[in-house]
């Protein structure tokens, strides 16, 4: 992680090893900064790439050796995989229920009560 003062994380954020944070970026030799904003209860996943400028509303989660362009704006509760980052599908969302850990059960349990 670089640029501490660009880096806003909420409460009980998890962030993986070997993640990169940062908010800066070199482009075409010109020199970029914006904050990178990790709303309560955000996961990033191990290996994950954040770009500058990022905003992730709380309890939405990234899976692992994922990228988040920058400037992106992910949706709260959501669950964002892939490079770059796309939505979970509701389908998709299926196969982990049955994820070994029960915090996952727990977080799509909850994303599916707010969608009602």
């Amino acid at each position: 992680m670089n640029d501490h003062n660009l880096l806003e994380f909420g409460d009980r954020v998890v962030i993986g090893g070997g993640v990169h944070l940062s908010g800066h970026t070199v482009e075409h030799g010109v020199v970029k900064t914006a904050a990178v904003r990790l709303g309560d209860h955000v996961t990033i996943g191990l290996g994950t790439v954040v770009g500058i400028g990022v905003d992730a509303g709380p309890r939405c989660q990234v899976g692992a050796l994922s990228f988040v362009p920058k400037f992106s704006r992910l949706k709260a509760g959501v669950t964002y995989v892939g490079t770059p980052v796309r939505e979970l599908r509701p389908n998709e969302e299926r196969s982990l229920e049955s994820h070994p850990f029960p915090d996952v059960s727990l977080i799509i349990e909850e994303m599916r009560r707010n969608e009602s």
